[in-house]
């Protein structure tokens, strides 16, 4: 028979000592990098010999030759450049192939590939495909209509002028006349018509279209007063009817009722 026992609880001893140990931690005082002790190095440390001896070729180390530790100096400085470049080197590798991937993977367009993908076979297919398309489209013909420089059908020049609401316009010089006298537009003057018979003279013209003296008086009045005057002269006093004489309208229906 198979009996399952449940796990034993943790002691209750130990949990304190669990929060304890955290409380100490974070009760630890934090050493900043100023106040870490310095590194002492030693010439007879053998990762120092060993460096030493690669940098300079020998192992013999000479503290008081002042050449030796200048040109020491010079060999361990041109040695920190050569890493740094090299780093330097790896991490744009690393960058390279990361947008390399980025552009692969459709993350950055064909068009934004950096100029060293140039040579990459997408790139080469690419280019070859943007030609052909490129070729296609300009022997397609664009019929474009021609759209005239002017805006009138007598071929009016445009005034040199930028603004555009003054294309197509003609403007008159200063001083000129807008309107022109008909006489200019005439062959012959007035004159000249009347004496080859073409026009009346205004005598002829008064003796054909008569008016009395008195209606040229009338035409003359300013005032309506002087108008009324006059032609109670022309035509006369006009008779009115008496209000006295007038026969009352109920007369007048029942003369009209006993006729019928």
């Amino acid at each position: 028979m198979v009996q399952f026992a449940e796990p034993e609880p943790p002691k209750p001893s130990e949990r304190p000592k669990a929060r304890q140990q955290g409380l100490d931690q974070l009760g630890k005082r934090i050493v900043r990098w100023w106040e870490k002790e310095s590194i002492q190095y030693a010439f007879n440390i053998p990762q120092v010999r060993t460096r030493i001896e690669k940098l300079m070729g020998i192992n013999y180390v000479s503290l008081t030759d002042r050449n030796y530790m200048q040109k020491l100096q010079e060999r361990i400085l041109e040695d920190y450049e050569e890493q740094m470049q090299k780093r330097i080197k790896v991490r744009q590798e690393e960058e390279m192939e990361r947008v390399k991937n980025l552009v692969l993977a459709g993350k950055i367009p064909l068009d934004q590939a950096p100029p060293e993908m140039a040579q990459h076979p997408i790139m080469l297919i690419e280019n070859y495909c943007n030609q052909k398309i490129a070729e296609r489209r300009a022997k397609i013909k664009i019929y474009r209509v021609k759209i005239p420089t002017y805006l009138y059908w007598d071929d009016t020049p445009d005034p040199p002028s930028g603004l555009s609401i003054e294309s197509g316009h003609v403007f008159r010089q200063q001083g000129e006349k807008l309107c022109h006298p008909v006489e200019l537009h005439l062959g012959a003057s007035q004159d000249e018509d009347i004496e080859n018979g073409y026009l009346m003279g205004s005598e002829q013209y008064d003796n054909i279209k008569y008016e009395s003296s008195l209606v040229k008086r009338l035409m003359a009045c300013e005032t309506v007063e002087e108008m009324y005057a006059l032609a109670d002269d022309i035509i006369g006093v006009l008779k009115t009817i008496d209000d006295s004489s007038r026969v009352p309208e109920d007369n007048i229906s029942d003369t009209l009722v006993s006729a019928t």
